[in-house]
């Protein structure tokens, strides 16, 4: 049986001979928005392991503390946990601030971590040792992006962003993998809040672009009204993953839908059809999980605690030393994971390959996680 608590000052972990994962997530603040899928997402890992008689023969159990999306608490959480006594395992984290906090004290500690960030610091095992996470490096997507408009034939290529920080960096990671691929850029921000973004569209139509490629953090939907209102419907456009955290098909009409295509993990679309993907979706409807968000964020705490089991029960111990060779080498298969066959991690970077997990899907009604395309 799986247990989730709250981690408490006083819990003797392990003391019952139970493999203790600990999660630091941020179910309050600025990641509760996403946080509770991926802790779902690990609770249907640790699920699947215990029905499957446990990690060695352990009961795996998970002790959960709400970090409020505060780096800082969270690792005054953790020193208390370790204090009290340290856990086997640490999910460290829901956002890439608080891993980065994080996993100083866990690689100083010599503990595990897993975690779900991208930021590159995040990947380098010259840092962190003992830490890994499923996000993929925002250079996996725009090396994607740019095949794809390769291959599509298009030269002029035209990018709008919000001006927040994660639409910057989107705009900068593309616009240097699209030049690379000889392609002609012109590029354009908005306000990553607005509203309305008629100025910026038409300042770019001005370039006369063959495909738009759009970034959103906060909401997809003013660019591709604002598409309509500027004369720019006969022009495609492609939204980057920042698009399929939720479904666009309800508050868009079908002329704001026409000649709209989206970048999405694989996992997100209902003809993904691989065991990873069915056990995923298994474990959360055991658990009564209906997936509210796209089905990627319930991945992400999925499989990484899925690879570190097959590590672990390859090696035959849990010794940080022997499990990270065997997590970098890609060894084990007791686990089926849900994102791709292998995480793609190495000896130097411990950031998840982007390989074969993305693909393109037009806007689509979004039902218990999944995208609803026609085969």
């Amino acid at each position: 049986m799986l247990t989730s608590a709250c981690a408490e000052s006083g819990d003797d972990a392990g003391d019952d001979g139970a493999f203790v994962v600990y999660a630091s997530v941020g179910l309050s603040g600025g990641d509760s928005g996403f946080a509770p899928s991926i802790e779902a997402g690990i609770e249907a890992a640790i699920a699947e392991i215990n029905e499957n008689g446990g990690l060695l023969g352990r009961e795996v159990r998970l002790e959960t503390d709400n970090n409020e999306s505060d780096p800082t608490k969270a690792v005054s959480l953790l020193q208390d946990r370790i204090r009290d006594s340290a856990p086997d395992l640490v999910w460290a984290g829901t956002a890439s601030s608080e891993s980065l906090a994080l996993q100083s004290l866990t690689t100083r500690e010599e503990i595990m971590a897993l975690n779900n960030g991208s930021a590159p610091e995040l990947g380098d095992a010259s840092l962190f040792p003992y830490a890994f996470s499923a996000g993929v490096r925002l250079q996996s997507a725009a090396e994607y992006l740019a095949t794809t408009v390769v291959d599509e034939g298009y030269q002029n290529i035209g990018i709008i962003a919000g001006d927040d920080p994660a639409g910057e960096a989107a705009m900068s990671l593309y616009e240097d993998a699209f030049e690379d691929a000889g392609l002609d850029v012109a590029t354009e921000s908005y306000e990553a809040e607005a509203v309305e973004v008629d100025g910026p569209l038409a300042r770019l139509a001005e370039s006369d672009p063959d495909v738009v490629i759009f970034n959103s953090t906060y909401q997809a939907e003013p660019v591709l009204k604002s598409r309509i209102k500027v004369g720019m419907e006969d022009v495609p456009f492609i939204g980057d993953v920042s698009t399929t955290i939720r479904s666009l098909d309800e508050t868009l009409n079908d002329a704001e839908k026409s000649g709209v295509e989206l970048m999405s993990y694989n996992v997100n679309a209902s003809t993904a059809d691989s065991p990873g993907v069915t056990n995923l979706l298994a474990s959360l409807d055991a658990a009564g999980e209906t997936p509210e968000t796209a089905l990627y964020l319930y991945a992400l705490g999925y499989d990484p605690i899925l690879a570190y089991a097959n590590a672990v029960e390859s090696v035959g111990s849990t010794d940080v030393t022997e499990v990270r060779a065997a997590m970098e080498a890609g060894e084990g298969d007791t686990y089926e994971l849900s994102l791709s066959d292998d995480p793609g991690w190495s000896e130097t970077d411990h950031l998840a390959s982007g390989e074969g997990r993305f693909t393109i899907i037009p806007v689509a009604p979004l039902v218990a996680g999944q995208f609803q395309i026609a085969e």
